[in-house]
């Protein structure tokens, strides 16, 4: 979700519930790995967007695509708009501001987490305002829905966070 500079990677955890990358060259073959050692797979509708890469969090990029086709469209029209956000989601992950926003939490996981719904929040907000600026607003339909819940591998690192 985050910029090549920022972006380490996905952590498991071995026997001795050290952290260790889940995400390197040899762990997932056939993928280009960065020097962090993860995979970069970044597209842009139906092409590869390399040029993206290290220049913000995904996020940003999102709503800025959304912003885009919000100020070219035109209003009379119909338009269907899918804006489906990573966020909230593993790999746990949110800009530092967001982050700075929670210290008071001690537990590392659930501080993250709580910046992360931050994070999304405020993108929810921003794109209802966009739309609003728009005059798109009042002949909106939005449906806030959510994916999966998650692999077992989730749950056993959520059961140790309770």
């Amino acid at each position: 979700m985050w910029t090549q500079a920022e972006w380490l990677g996905s952590y498991s955890h071995d026997k001795n519930n050290t952290s260790i990358p889940a995400c390197t060259a040899d762990s997932i073959p056939g993928w280009s790995a960065n020097p962090k050692g993860c995979a970069k797979d970044l597209w842009d509708t139906t092409a590869p967007a390399a040029h993206l890469n290290g220049t913000n969090n995904e996020e940003y990029l999102f709503t800025d695509r959304v912003q885009e086709i919000l100020e070219r469209h035109l209003p009379a029209q119909p338009l269907f708009l899918v804006y489906a956000p990573k966020l909230v989601h593993y790999p746990l992950q949110a800009p530092l501001r967001y982050q700075e926003r929670f210290q008071a939490i001690e537990e590392p996981h659930r501080r993250m987490y709580a910046a992360m719904v931050a994070f999304l929040d405020d993108q929810v907000g921003n794109i209802t305002d966009m739309f609003k600026r728009r005059g798109l607003w009042n002949n909106t339909l939005m449906i806030v829905t959510s994916d999966n819940v998650g692999t077992p591998s989730c749950y056993a690192m959520l059961e140790g966070m309770a």
